[in-house]
């Protein structure tokens, strides 16, 4: 599937369950640290750390949350497949890690985030403004739509309150 799906956050949440894959190689006798910011979901989901989010995306971030150092984790893998066949009704086995947990336990108490979904990685059409559970709803809704999903983007700002579409 081809998507670009990030989440821009301000530090990602240590869990059990999130795999540091980072590792550590030896180069001449010096140790150094390679793939910092690479994590594993599950074996079907990777969260890889990002430079800056692209500039298209940015010019929709309200400017009270532009200023932010945000980390960026761009979330890929087979996982994102599944998603969007469990979307269209099918079932498939997460054996525990599911991407609405991830989701879930990374941005139900964070303050600020946003997330992105945008099919091709091109298109985003929408800008939502509310809580984790409205932004998997409309990454579900994007997954299962005929066209291949518009693309959108959910803004979480800790003194706004206002559910809604922009």
């Amino acid at each position: 599937m081809d998507v670009c799906f990030d989440l821009l956050v301000r530090s990602i949440k240590p869990m059990p369950q999130l795999e540091d894959l980072s590792r550590t190689v030896t180069w001449f006798g010096v140790e150094q640290v390679i793939d910092v910011g690479r994590f594993g979901w599950g074996s079907r989901l990777h969260i890889d750390r990002h430079s800056s989010p692209p500039g298209h995306v940015m010019k929709r971030v309200p400017r009270t949350l532009r200023h932010v150092s945000w980390e960026v984790y761009g979330i890929s893998g087979e996982g994102l497949n599944q998603m969007h066949h469990e979307a269209w009704g099918g079932d498939v086995e997460w054996h525990g890690f599911d991407p609405w947990s991830l989701l879930r336990s990374q941005l139900v108490s964070t303050e600020d985030w946003i997330l992105v979904f945008m099919p091709m990685c091109e298109e985003l059409a929408y800008v939502h403004h509310g809580d984790v559970e409205l932004a998997i709803r409309a990454l579900r809704d994007d997954l299962s739509r005929e066209d291949g999903g518009r693309g959108f983007m959910v803004v979480h700002q800790a003194s706004e309150r206002r559910p809604g579409r922009e």
